[in-house]
């Protein structure tokens, strides 16, 4: 009983400090705890800061990325190029040896734990800057030898986007969304804890797909090449095949190609178009 009348003073507390502040602030505003200290009030006209930093490294054909909690895009462009926008908060060791992008984020996007109100609601949440993306770009019809993209921070990762690149070996890890457009991945594996959005990729050699609880979609696949699917908790439709019984569909057992995808708790859709029409 002592302890629920002492958690009931100390909310009592923190509700006086937000009213008071609130008046203060004349008015209805929000209010943050930053940490459970430096209360602040934010007004309607604050605005999230962002910084924008590039990095002069060029001539590489191997990536190796890696960051706690931002998007990570790896594109082609007119020529080399490096660089982050978002948090001010974060910050990046980027290097180059043997023709090996290194980036490696040292400072996340996140302050920490703040507990806010707006009007009579209490919200409780971590405090991250939204739209932090780190690009790289290479020229166009570059042949990269290696893509390594690993998010650390499962809880708060970011998103990985591939757009346009051939690459030799892939390995993309996050908990966040992973889309690759129009590349080609000649090996490798990806891993998501969230959803995986292949769009008119080509695969050579021996590619593992994972998502743990999202859907994994594949669209303008090519149906000549080896699939191996299975939607454990999910349903799973390869080309013209389906079934919802976690079961594996397979085609094309013999190619050389072979593309492995597995969903634990999510759906499989491997299409020859854009949509469930062959």
């Amino acid at each position: 009983m002592k302890k629920w009348y002492f958690w009931s003073l100390i909310v009592l507390i923190v509700g006086l400090v937000a009213t008071a502040i609130g008046f203060i602030g004349h008015g209805n505003q929000t209010i943050e705890f930053e940490n459970w200290h430096h209360a602040k009030i934010v007004t309607k006209s604050s605005k999230i800061t962002t910084k924008t930093t590039k990095w002069s490294e060029s001539d590489f054909n191997q990536i190796n990325v890696d960051v706690k909690n931002v998007d990570v895009v790896v594109q082609t462009g007119d020529s080399y190029n490096v660089k982050f926008v978002g948090s001010p908060d974060a910050k990046f060791k980027v290097s180059k040896k043997d023709q090996t992008l290194t980036v490696k984020q040292t400072k996340d996007a996140t302050k920490g734990y703040r507990m806010r109100t707006k009007g009579f609601f209490w919200i409780y949440d971590h405090d991250q800057h939204a739209d932090s993306k780190l690009i790289i770009t290479v020229p166009k019809d570059t042949q990269l030898s290696n893509v390594s993209i690993n998010e650390t921070n499962v809880d708060l990762a970011g998103d990985l986007t591939l757009k346009n690149i051939k690459a030799d070996n892939v390995y993309l890890s996050t908990g966040g969304d992973i889309t690759v457009n129009q590349a080609t991945i000649n090996g490798g594996q990806i891993i998501s804890e969230d959803d995986i959005d292949l769009q008119k990729t080509t695969f050579n050699g021996q590619v593992t797909i994972n998502s743990k609880n999202g859907d994994i979609e594949v669209s303008n696949a090519n149906d000549q090449v080896g699939y191996q699917v299975q939607a454990v908790n999910g349903d799973a439709k390869l080309f013209k095949q389906s079934n919802d019984s976690g079961d594996q569909l397979k085609v094309n057992e013999d190619n050389s190609t072979q593309v492995k995808l597995t969903a634990s708790n999510g759906d499989i859709n491997v299409l020859k178009g854009n949509d469930d029409d062959d």
